[in-house]
């Protein structure tokens, strides 16, 4: 079976800020989690939430208060960007952002 090298858990509700780690994120972290991804990288502007993600299988948090979120996923796999992303809200304004 081929793994996901890379899964971001991520929902952006407007143009500078993002939510990952509610209920849907939480669940679709542990799944990835379940089926061997290799770097789950979650991005959400609660630390709370952030502490979470991790508790629960997120390998990076992003803070999208604190940092430019697609530069910071980019960063974090070397410039490549990711394999698989889920955008968790379903609001037009939140789907442009998962496919940077």
């Amino acid at each position: 079976m081929e793994q996901c090298a890379t899964l971001p858990i991520f929902a952006v509700v407007s143009a500078s800020r993002s939510v990952a780690a509610g209920g849907v994120g939480i669940n679709i972290i542990q799944i990835a989690k379940a089926f061997g991804a290799s770097q789950i990288i979650a991005v959400d502007i609660r630390d709370d939430k952030l502490e979470a993600a991790r508790r629960l299988g997120a390998t990076d948090l992003v803070d999208a208060t604190k940092t430019d979120r697609t530069a910071r996923v980019r960063e974090l796999t070397d410039g490549k960007g990711v394999d698989v992303a889920f955008e968790v809200l379903g609001l037009p304004q939140t789907l442009p952002s998962r496919s940077r």
